[in-house]
């Protein structure tokens, strides 16, 4: 497996279907504004949120844990 070139090692994960490194961004969804949506109930989903989000799919699917 090579390493990327360029950002970190915390900018990557390893995508499961094609064992190599992919940066988070990948994993953001597109975001659409809904016209009709008052803009403080609208989430943004960054690289980061794509991250934690992802770590906490796998940490839930073993046992219960608390997350503080």
């Amino acid at each position: 497996m090579k390493f990327p070139t360029q950002g970190t090692v915390f900018d990557y994960y390893i995508d499961n279907e094609t064992k190599k490194f992919e940066l988070w961004t990948k994993k953001v969804p597109k975001f659409e504004l809904d016209p009709d949506l008052p803009l403080q109930v609208c989430n943004t989903c960054l690289q980061i949120s794509a991250c934690n989000q992802t770590f906490f799919q796998i940490f839930i699917s073993f046992k219960p844990i608390l997350i503080t």
